[in-house]
């Protein structure tokens, strides 16, 4: 989690101050072979749902993403990542 402040002096008397929270997520998911999980990743290459870089992780089976959290409102694409990795039998490790 990272904060960003951003101060403003408007005038000597008070000091208006913005705090930015931005939070980055990282889901590891294991596949049956080397070849499922690489179609996992090219599926995420072109993903709708939100911006997400993956990688191959530890062996050729497992896949390594992050991402970063919507500021406002619900975050689905934890639910989404699972869904899809679900269709590949992919499982969170």
């Amino acid at each position: 989690m990272r904060l960003y402040f951003n101060f403003c002096y408007p005038s000597p008397h008070f000091v208006l101050v913005n705090i930015y929270i931005v939070m980055k997520l990282e889901i590891h998911y294991q596949f049956p072979s080397a070849q499922v999980a690489n179609r996992f990743l090219n599926e995420l290459k072109h993903w709708p749902i939100a911006k997400v870089s993956a990688r191959l992780f530890n062996h050729e089976a497992s896949v390594k993403i992050t991402y970063q959290a919507k500021t406002e409102g619900f975050d689905s694409t934890c639910a989404e990542l699972d869904k899809l990795a679900a269709f590949y039998n992919g499982e969170e490790c």
